[in-house]
């Protein structure tokens, strides 16, 4: 018994790959997921930075803020002069900080609400990120029984 293979050839073309524009809309696919990709990668690297820096910016204000905190509150005008930035003569914030890590870091003490017995103390820390000025701020009240 013989087997007879039958071939057909059903509306088959000459043609063995994808057209131009076939080509060119999957070159344009790839190149819209690429650059997504690339931003997203490009964003997440910004936020880890900015959430780095500001991290750091809060560690050294709350260890200056610290060092208010256990100065007496009869020294703390002298010690801390009000709106001297990086402390003047009298203290040196960045070696009380343990130095500067951001660029352009400066910190400034500021007193709010002076009176005989109560002192608001703000401490702002400013850097430059990407060329850009950031600013953060601590405060903390202090009363001479404390």
């Amino acid at each position: 018994m013989r087997h007879r293979i039958r071939t057909h050839k059903r509306g088959l073309s000459n043609q063995c790959g994808g057209t131009l524009v076939e080509l060119m809309m999957s070159i344009f696919v790839m190149v819209v997921a690429a650059s997504s990709i690339l931003s997203g990668f490009l964003t997440a690297d910004y936020l880890t930075k900015n959430a780095t820096e500001t991290s750091l910016a809060l560690e050294d204000l709350e260890d200056l803020m610290e060092r208010i905190q256990s100065t007496p509150f009869n020294n703390l005008q002298a010690d801390f002069q009000d709106g001297v930035a990086d402390g003047g003569l009298a203290n040196d914030y960045a070696a009380i900080v343990g130095g500067y890590a951001l660029p352009g870091q400066q910190i400034t003490v500021s007193y709010a609400s002076l009176t005989a017995d109560r002192i608001e103390v703000v401490a702002t820390l400013s850097w430059t990120q990407r060329e850009r000025a950031r600013t953060i701020s601590l405060s903390s009240v202090r009363t001479s029984s404390s």
